[in-house]
Formats: structure tokens, C-alpha cells, sequence
């Protein structure tokens, strides 16, 4: 199980550096941004990213986030 894990600003927007503000002024880890997943409860992570990313790209961050590179499989 993947848990994603949030926090909410509730004033004008206080995410760090490292952090994406959503559009509902939660933050998430930058890293997250445009990787094929939405993170943010709006899903504003995933908006005006371009190019889709092959399940390959989507792997690789997988395994980034899970510390593995065993155990992330894509099915078709």
C-alpha cells in the first residue's frame, strides 16, 4: 500500500521549497509533480504536465518512492 502523505496551508501559501502547493493549498512533495499519480486531494499535481509518461518513467519513480527496485511491476 502507497500512502501519500499531505499538508494542508490554510492562509496564503506556506509549502517549502521542496514541497508543490495544490491547488487547494496542500503541499507535496515536489517530487511527486507530473509523475503519473495524483497526490494532491485535487489532483492538481498531475495538471499542465505535458508529455505522458511511459510506464517505464512511471516505474522508476515507483521505485524511488517505494526504495525498491524489485518489487514495482506494470502490468498492461
Amino acid at each position: 500500500m502507497l500512502v501519500v502523505m499531505y499538508r494542508v496551508s490554510v492562509g496564503p501559501a506556506e509549502c517549502q521549497p521542496s514541497e508543490f502547493q495544490c491547488r487547494d493549498n496542500s503541499c507535496v512533495n515536489i517530487l511527486y509533480r507530473c509523475d503519473g499519480i495524483e497526490d494532491c486531494p485535487d489532483s492538481s499535481d498531475e495538471l499542465n504536465c505535458g508529455e505522458f509518461q511511459s510506464a517505464e518513467q512511471i516505474k522508476r519513480l515507483m521505485q524511488q518512492r517505494l526504495g525498491s527496485h524489485d518489487n514495482v511491476a506494470i502490468q498492461k
